[in-house]
């Protein structure tokens, strides 16, 4: 075609494909990857925390009335509280401390340890000298102080995902929760051939149904 002395040739019409623009967070989930090794390890540390919870639950009452025949069933009721008590107290102070220093494994490890002692109180609390009562007491709280670092995982979850993944890395943390918190109990089973008596330790200290499951807690 011909048009003020110059020519123009005709050409096949280039086809365009619509493409929805990336978004920040897709540039960003493609550059990344979702950590499963981690996340498989954050899945097992919720495991081992809540088969804490329940693992020598039911022996409270029993192990209260052996050491202390004045103890009332109000006062197992704080026992039982205390360990949410302690949650409820740690929950805003290690989610503090973990935006603030921007890690969760130091936390976690702290968790742990509290947890530890909790136990260990909890074994020794029956050759207490004096108000043997109030050293379970302390020790279900120290424990429910430690279980907070439970919640860290879950948000560890969620940072360490990319999007496409978050509900899966999720689903392993809450399916690591909820079987530890099944296991607990039934693994208290193990030690009910010990009965009260049990073996022999050292001083009044004995390894049976009562200390049994505590000192595997403390092994976890």
């Amino acid at each position: 075609m011909v048009y003020k002395n110059k020519t123009f040739h005709k050409t096949n019409p280039e086809k365009y494909e619509f493409k929805q623009i990336p978004t920040e967070e897709t540039l960003q989930s493609e550059e990344r990857q979702t950590h499963w090794f981690s996340i498989y390890i954050a899945a097992a540390l919720a495991f081992l925390g809540c088969i804490q919870i329940g693992l020598y639950f039911s022996a409270i009452w029993p192990y209260l009335q052996e050491i202390d025949k004045t103890v009332t069933e109000n006062f197992l009721g704080f026992v039982i509280a205390a360990y949410s008590f302690g949650d409820l107290i740690s929950s805003p102070i290690f989610g503090y401390l973990s935006h603030k220093i921007g890690k969760i494994k130091p936390l976690i490890f702290v968790g742990f340890l509290f947890m530890f002692f909790g136990n260990l109180i909890y074994v020794f609390a029956g050759i207490m000298p004096f108000k043997q009562r109030y050293f379970i007491l302390f020790a279900r709280f120290l424990s429910g102080f430690g279980f907070s670092y439970v919640s860290l995982l879950r948000a560890y979850a969620v940072t360490t995902s990319i999007p496409s993944d978050r509900s899966k890395a999720i689903a392993y943390i809450t399916g690591g929760i909820a079987c530890g918190a099944t296991c607990g109990p039934s693994l208290q089973l193990i030690f009910t051939f010990l009965g009260i008596k049990g073996y022999h330790l050292f001083g009044n200290l004995h390894f049976n149904i009562y200390t049994g499951p505590a000192i595997l807690a403390c092994g976890i």
